[in-house]
């Protein structure tokens, strides 16, 4: 107990005994696999972190995301698909890390960028349809100018 606060984890400890699920006896316990996956991915790295099994800092954290691409980089060269996979689950993972130093929610962070991209693609749209041009023949730069084109008209615009 800290200052008269009961210790969570012990509590949790008890109840599971309780229900009977003293054969975990995990840090990890109580996590349910069913969880929506990023939620799962914050709640495990929490408890990790009750039992100092985490980053002492953002930037620790910044390193290993930059670690977790090098390596979903060289899994996407090989080809191999259940390494792209694997890898590519360890920079969600390390990602949703990330939110929780920065004290940011990755799902109203991954929200707002889901808005963002919706945006900004439609002003693509209308920027291609202003110029007779159709999307799905343009090449990948063309694509690009144009998503810098929408960028610039949104920002003037706020």
């Amino acid at each position: 107990c800290q200052q008269g606060k009961p210790d969570w984890e012990s509590f949790k400890q008890q109840e599971r005994e309780q229900r009977g699920d003293k054969d975990d006896p995990s840090a990890l316990a109580g996590v349910p696999v069913g969880l929506q996956s990023m939620l799962r991915a914050k709640k495990l790295q929490k408890k990790a972190a009750r039992v100092n099994f985490d980053w002492s800092n953002i930037e620790a954290v910044l390193e290993k995301l930059e670690e977790e691409v090098a390596e979903l980089k060289q899994a996407v060269a090989s080809g191999q698909q259940a390494a792209i996979e694997d890898e590519l689950g360890d920079v969600l993972f390390c990602a949703i890390n990330v939110s929780r130093h920065s004290q940011h929610d990755a799902d109203i962070a991954l929200q707002k960028a889901s808005n963002k991209f919706e945006q900004r693609f439609r002003v693509v749209e209308k920027i291609a349809k202003h110029k007779r041009q159709d999307i799905k023949k343009l090449s990948e730069q063309q694509l690009e100018d144009l998503w810098q084109q929408a960028k610039k008209l949104i920002i003037e615009a706020h």
